[in-house]
């Protein structure tokens, strides 16, 4: 059976988004892989090194909670990127994600 991809312009990516190809720059070189899931992050080094196509799984149509919840996560993430394998540093993890997202202790 075949994957279905789409073809987009690098301005309609966003968050959240599966690429379906591997991404290379001018030399050949893997940006990302196939099957990375996109970070705001990872949109802009692709515009740094000139990157205008992207090859991605197309996603069902989701509603504004589900890709605020993306951004969140991806904050959250962020925030958070050098904490380790220590069990409380994941807890207050989720618990400022769940704090942002407005879920009651």
């Amino acid at each position: 059976m075949d994957e279905v991809i789409e073809q987009i312009r690098l301005e309609q990516a966003c968050a959240g988004m599966v690429i379906a190809a591997d991404v290379t720059d001018g030399e050949g070189r893997v940006l990302l892989p196939r099957g990375a899931v996109l970070r705001d992050t990872w949109l802009a080094m692709l515009r740094r090194h000139n990157v205008t196509l992207l090859t991605i799984v197309p996603q069902a149509p989701t509603d504004g909670a589900d890709s605020r919840m993306a951004v969140l996560r991806e904050r959250i993430e962020r925030l958070f990127r050098k904490r380790g394998d220590s069990p409380l540093m994941r807890r207050l993890e989720r618990a400022v994600l769940d704090y942002r997202a407005g879920k009651q202790p």
